[in-house]
């Protein structure tokens, strides 16, 4: 990232100088802020090191290199072909790593913070966002894959508004079970809610409780936009030209 905002001032080597300098003080910037990035940010990793402290030591630099970036694209416009697509390349790079730092090196998967158990018909708080169980739904019959499905459905709300129906469940197979996610698409990410598969059984029993695992995920959006980004970018460059010069 850094190497990016470097290249953007090329012309003017006293500014990459103090880009340099400067790496010093993004750690220690990282260090005493990383863990006011939210979510799961105060996790510790290792060696008293966080999730956040990590995150923004990649975070910072991929800021700056995203309008360095820009700055090159608008630079190569209106030059040689393949000059501009490689930025554009670059640039998919620096969305990608910024949705990969929001939305997975400040989320601890792993953690039983995101573990959430609903009684049926009772609303349950977590994060901002409120969650009721309303029913189970089986299914054994027309399936594309597995041996049978159960689900479970669920209202999702924001401040006291529905915002969509969703079913997190589990496709059963001879062997195993696999669990099947939905998802809400937000403008800042998406909220993500895996159903445990271990409960199927308990369900199908007539249980009123489910415990499903649920994910913020801020800046997914730029982990998609990135990797389009460079994949159209890349194949705009193979597309054969008049001009070998160009």
């Amino acid at each position: 990232m850094i190497s990016y905002v470097m290249w953007s001032m090329r012309k003017k080597p006293e500014r990459i100088f103090y880009t340099l300098m400067s790496t010093p003080l993004i750690v220690l910037i990282a260090w005493q802020f990383g863990n006011s990035l939210g979510y799961d940010s105060q996790d510790i990793l290792g060696a008293s090191i966080s999730r956040g402290q990590v995150g923004l030591v990649v975070l910072i630099p991929a800021l700056f290199a995203l309008p360095a970036t820009i700055s090159l694209i608008r630079e190569n416009s209106a030059k040689r072909k393949i000059p501009f697509f490689a930025h554009i390349v670059h640039l998919g790079v620096v969305l990608l790593v910024i949705g990969h730092v929001m939305s997975t090196t400040i989320i601890d998967r792993g953690t039983f913070s995101h573990s959430v158990t609903l009684i049926k018909d009772e609303k349950v708080e977590w994060e901002g966002y409120e969650f009721e169980f309303t029913e189970v739904v089986t299914q054994t019959e027309d399936l594309e894959v597995g041996d049978g499905y159960l689900g479970a459905v669920i209202n999702v709300y924001e401040d006291g508004e529905l915002i969509e129906t969703v079913e997190p469940g589990v496709l059963r197979f001879d062997t195993r079970s696999r669990s099947e996610v939905d998802r809400i698409s937000m403008w800042h990410g998406d909220l993500v809610l895996i159903m445990d598969g271990t409960q199927a059984r308990s369900l199908m029993e007539g249980s009123d409780l489910v415990r499903i695992m649920v994910y913020d995920l801020p800046g997914i959006h730029l982990v998609w936009g990135g990797w389009v980004l460079m994949l159209l970018a890349s194949l705009a460059m193979w597309v054969p030209r008049r001009d070998p010069t160009h």
